[in-house]
């Protein structure tokens, strides 16, 4: 996915819940400077992770309890 694509799809989703208060996100886009746009935004909370080393496939990053 784009960072334009990215950027989009963020903002839609902070619009349509607002409750939902943290994203995660593939560690490449820390590269890209998405949590550094997001940060302009009181309502997006980014958060990026890596995957496992060894990993294949989708690995699901972040589970809320």
């Amino acid at each position: 996915m784009s960072l334009t694509v990215a950027r989009e799809l963020l903002i839609r989703l902070a619009l349509m819940h607002p409750e939902s208060a943290i994203v995660c996100a593939d560690a490449a886009y820390a590269k890209n400077d998405l949590v550094a746009w997001a940060k302009k935004y009181p309502d997006l909370t980014i958060k990026t992770v890596r995957r496992p080393p060894n990993a294949t496939g989708f690995i699901e990053p972040f589970r809320v309890r």
